[in-house]
This record gives structure tokens, C-alpha cells and sequence, in this order.
């Protein structure tokens, strides 16, 4: 019985693997005697398992064998101190800076008494403006 599910187990894996050798893209359209043909590719199946697998264990191998060479795993020089500036004692007050308030200069209107009328509605005086403050 047992031995029965180890051949099971090993034709399904190898069947399952014709599918990734065989995948030509999705306009591939093998044509309808592809199941007369699908079992010749699977030595090609078989064989790609088969070097995928050694590159592994030859892979694994190689770091077994290396990896006494390559002690200590990760040595790396530690980083320079980083030297940081000391911030100062106290802080000099800071200084306020303002220009001084221009004095206000009074508003006055001009008036013609000549034209008998106010400056910008009149633009000459003959006779002299008269400045008046206005209320």
C-alpha cells in the first residue's frame, strides 16, 4: 500500500512538471494532438527537476565547504564617533529693532475763495489758496 502512494506521489510530481517545461505564453495553442504528445516531454521535465535539484545540492555544498573560510560571518569596521557641537550656556537676549513713529502731519484742505471752491474740484487759484482744517 505504502508503495503504492510513493509511485502515485512520484508520477503526479513528475506530470505536474511537464506543464512549467511546456508553457509557451498565452498564444500558444499546441494544437489538438497535444495529450498524444504531452508524455514525450516529460524526460525533458524529469530532467529539468533533476538539475534544478543537483544546482541546489551543489549550491548547499559549496557553502558547507566555504563557510569555515568565510568566519567570522559579517565583520564590519564600527562606525566613526559622531563628534556633536555643545550648544551654548545661555542664549544672548534677543534686541528688539523699530523704526520710531513718524510724527503725524495735519490734514488740511485747500480752498479758493477766487473760484469759491475746494482743491481737487478746482485746479488753479489767481488769488491763493487758503489752507482750512477740515472738521
Amino acid at each position: 500500500m505504502r508503495a503504492i502512494g510513493v509511485v502515485l506521489l512520484a508520477l503526479i510530481v513528475l506530470f505536474v512538471s511537464v506543464a512549467p517545461a511546456s508553457a509557451n505564453g498565452p498564444f500558444f495553442y499546441p494544437g489538438p494532438f497535444w495529450p498524444l504528445f504531452a508524455p514525450l516531454f516529460l524526460p525533458v521535465a524529469v530532467a529539468a527537476t533533476v538539475t534544478a535539484g543537483v544546482v541546489g545540492v551543489a549550491a548547499g555544498v559549496a557553502t558547507a565547504v566555504t563557510a569555515p573560510l568565510t568566519y567570522p560571518y559579517g565583520v564590519v569596521a564600527p562606525a566613526p564617533p559622531v563628534a556633536y557641537a555643545q550648544p551654548p550656556a545661555a542664549y544672548p537676549p534677543r534686541v528688539a529693532y523699530s523704526q520710531p513713529a513718524a510724527p503725524a502731519r495735519p490734514f488740511y484742505w485747500y480752498y479758493c475763495p477766487s473760484a469759491g471752491g475746494y482743491y481737487p474740484y478746482v485746479n488753479t487759484c489767481p488769488a491763493g489758496w487758503l489752507t482750512v482744517v477740515p472738521r
